[in-house]
């Protein structure tokens, strides 16, 4: 059964790339009525793992390539939503690669800033294409790209991370143009997410390992932080936000600084009466901080004048709630 299943992918790929060819061949209706992506992603999926499965996703995408000229799209987009439908470690690599490709063609064709040679689309990636591929490497479960792949942008090894600080990076070097692309909240919680994930798992025995995960959590806070200051809708961090991040930095003895200065940025936003969510520290958020302050190397007296200004608000905090009840 097993021989006849892999034949039967290997007919299913052939017949989709025979369709893939002839359209605009007169057989339009035809070949796109047969024709399932979808379908035959994840009958790809089932089958294939790691390099033979990338392998043979991108050798589809050549022939979009090479048939659609013109006034024909290859359907970037519609791919990269099919593989992240999967949401294994091998689909989520296929899905980046392809969605570089995509950037890389729009940047320019042959890699020159030359007008004339630049390559056009009507359906560009968006910051959801972005979040599909940051899902997908998540709910992999995969925390690190395979040695066979090296993304053409390396700013972390935690995949959804890298991409998020490509977004971020691409974003910046021209609002205008990148604003397709520009993080939003899911974006920032979704990477978040998935270090979290990765910082209780057994991958992160490593001190130095832990330490480099509290500091890309802390950057993607401080980065929602600076977008939402900057007046983006769609970019606040909300009470899950700072407590997935608190908790990671709770694993860390040297993150006091860090923490009090989330705490604050918390009160401050919890005054704002137009601020988007209830971020109010709980009694959660206090005993986090006030742990990571105690077990700090430089108590000194102004800790503790800190220390203690927090216990107090704790309990105007809980009067104030008891009140309101």
């Amino acid at each position: 059964n097993g021989e006849y299943r892999y034949l039967g992918a290997q007919q299913a790929e052939l017949l989709a790339k025979r369709l893939i060819m002839e359209r605009g061949g007169g057989n339009d209706d035809v070949a796109w009525g047969m024709y399932h992506l979808d379908s035959l992603i994840n009958y790809l999926n089932q089958l294939y793992s790691d390099n033979e499965f990338v392998d043979k996703i991108l050798s589809i995408v050549t022939t979009f390539e090479k048939a659609y000229v013109e006034d024909i799209e290859v359907p970037y987009k519609s791919i990269i939503t099919s593989l992240c439908k999967c949401q294994t470690a091998h689909a989520a690599t296929a899905a980046e690669q392809i969605l570089n490709r995509f950037e890389t063609r729009l940047d320019s064709e042959d890699g020159t800033v030359d007008i004339a040679n630049k390559y056009f689309h009507s359906n560009p990636p968006t910051t959801e294409t972005y979040n599909a591929v940051i899902s997908c490497w998540k709910n992999s479960g995969r925390n690190y790209y395979p040695r066979s792949y090296t993304p053409d942008f390396h700013h972390h090894p935690h995949p959804p991370s890298n991409l998020l600080s490509h977004m971020l990076e691409m974003y910046y070097q021209n609002k205008q143009t990148m604003s397709r692309i520009r993080p939003d909240h899911l974006s920032f919680n979704l990477a978040i997410s998935s270090l979290f994930n990765h910082q209780r798992s057994e991958y992160t025995a490593s001190d130095q390992y832990k330490s480099t995960i509290q500091q890309q959590c802390f950057d993607h806070l401080q980065s929602m932080l600076k977008l939402q200051k900057e007046e983006y809708a769609n970019c606040e961090p909300d009470i899950v936000t700072f407590t997935k991040v608190l908790c990671v930095l709770a694993m860390g003895k040297s993150d006091a600084g860090r923490a009090v200065q989330l705490l604050d940025e918390m009160l401050q936003l919890s005054s704002n009466d137009s601020y988007k969510y209830d971020v109010r520290p709980r009694n959660k958020h206090f005993n986090i901080v006030l742990g990571l302050m105690a077990d700090s190397e430089t108590v000194n007296k102004d800790t503790l004048e800190k220390a203690t200004a927090y216990v107090q608000l704790m309990e105007t905090l809980v009067e104030r709630d008891a009140d309101d009840r």
